[in-house]
């Protein structure tokens, strides 16, 4: 979903229960970040969960 012009939201959920979560933010011109985690649906108790964090930067 796009929140505004600048921010960027999604979820997936694949065949195996994995829900996977995202952000995207535009902090200025050239420089992007983005958020994200991977949860297992069918066992959140426990470990495994991964995330994760981006900073894509254009010259």
């Amino acid at each position: 979903y796009q929140l505004d012009s600048q921010t960027l939201v999604s979820a997936k959920v694949n065949n195996i229960c994995q829900v996977g979560l995202s952000f995207q933010q535009l902090l200025r011109p050239g420089v992007k970040l983005t958020l994200s985690a991977l949860f297992e649906a069918k066992n959140l108790n426990a470990g495994g969960h991964k995330v994760g964090f981006g900073l894509e930067l254009d010259a």
